[in-house]
């Protein structure tokens, strides 16, 4: 609602000056809360981003030939076959830098975030469509089921439906 001018004002009568004043406080409110409304949106999209940020994984390493070491090879030292122990450690830091969750841990957001009760299929599609655990198992699904059928946080509520 856009404030009038002086002008306007002047020649507004008193009924009308009395709606303005009347129409004035309600509004003030719908703003005040409309305010309010959009922080707590702000609140909740800033959870979202951290819960989706925590489902973020290593990219996949990319698979060498695996060959064994001689003493010629350039770029190797020491005796074939063995780290130094700079390399174990800087292995070592670089494995501790990136937590991996668990699978378990990963079924049990998705379905906290769908409502409580999912069934298998969509567990296994929204896990797989949103990229949110890497396995190197041929048969995914397989791996997932074991994971469900085993999981102290995870109950059957019914033919492949599981819930927390």
């Amino acid at each position: 609602m856009s404030r009038p001018s002086k002008a306007e004002l002047l020649k507004l009568s008193i009924p009308g000056i009395k709606g303005l004043m009347a129409a004035r406080t309600p509004l003030a409110r719908l703003e005040a809360r409309k305010a309010e409304l959009e922080a707590q949106i702000a609140r909740i999209e800033a959870d979202l981003e951290q819960l989706v940020r925590g489902f973020t994984l290593a990219p996949a390493r990319k698979r060498t030939r695996r060959t064994r070491g001689r003493q010629g090879t350039p770029g190797r030292q020491g005796t074939p076959g063995r780290q130094g122990k700079a390399a174990r450690k800087a292995g070592a830091v670089r494995a501790a830098a990136r937590p991996q969750q668990t699978l378990q841990d990963v079924v049990v957001a998705v379905i906290r975030q769908n409502g409580g009760k999912m069934a298998f299929q969509d567990i296994l599609a929204t896990i797989q469509a949103n990229k949110l655990y890497h396995s190197r198992s041929r048969n995914f699904a397989n791996v997932l089921r074991r994971t469900v059928s085993i999981s102290p946080k995870v109950r059957r509520a019914g033919r492949g439906i599981y819930r927390l």
